[in-house]
């Protein structure tokens, strides 16, 4: 399904937030909400789209089924299905990739989702990633710097364009 209005309303405010700290480009799942979420976040800053479909979301077992199980009381989080080590190879190559493109010096930004994030990033970090045990709230900024061929995470899940929101909302 689409964005909802409050969808469109946190895309935009991201779309500020990314403009006003120098993002050059945006690089986006294929994945319907993921590309609205980056059309919007690109458009105050006139910032260029390009989609990567290894940012897509982690397979789930509602993925390859044709109606949604019902989910078992004892398993309290989303089935993944893809192996752990297949997420974190395509996004990883997905984040060296992009870095490599936008230079030693760029500031670019990637639309993906929750669960391919937190797995990658629990990775990087030398984390179990388990059945979820961070979940990025929609439209977060989690900032990965990429140097001399290595990984570093510098901030996990910030939500400051949306601060107005929490408050007044």
């Amino acid at each position: 399904p689409p964005l909802s209005p409050r969808g469109r309303e946190q895309a935009m405010r991201l779309g500020q937030r990314l403009a006003a700290s120098g993002v050059t480009r945006v690089w986006s799942s294929e994945l319907q909400r993921a590309r609205e979420t980056a059309e919007l976040a690109a458009a105050p800053g006139e910032l260029s789209l390009a989609l990567d479909d290894r940012l897509r979301e982690v397979a789930t077992q509602w993925d390859s089924e044709t109606e949604r199980p019902e989910q078992e009381p004892s398993i309290p989080y989303i089935r993944f299905v893809e192996p752990l080590p297949e997420v974190v190879a395509r996004m990883d190559a997905a984040v060296r990739a992009i870095a490599a493109e936008a230079g030693p010096d760029g500031r670019v930004a990637a639309v993906s989702h929750a669960g391919a994030i937190s797995m990658y990033v629990a990775h990087v970090l030398g984390l179990d990633s388990g059945p979820l045990r961070m979940l990025p709230q929609f439209t977060s900024v989690t900032v990965v710097v990429v140097k001399d061929g290595q990984v570093v995470v510098q901030s996990v899940g910030d939500v400051g364009h949306l601060l107005r929101e929490t408050v007044n909302g």
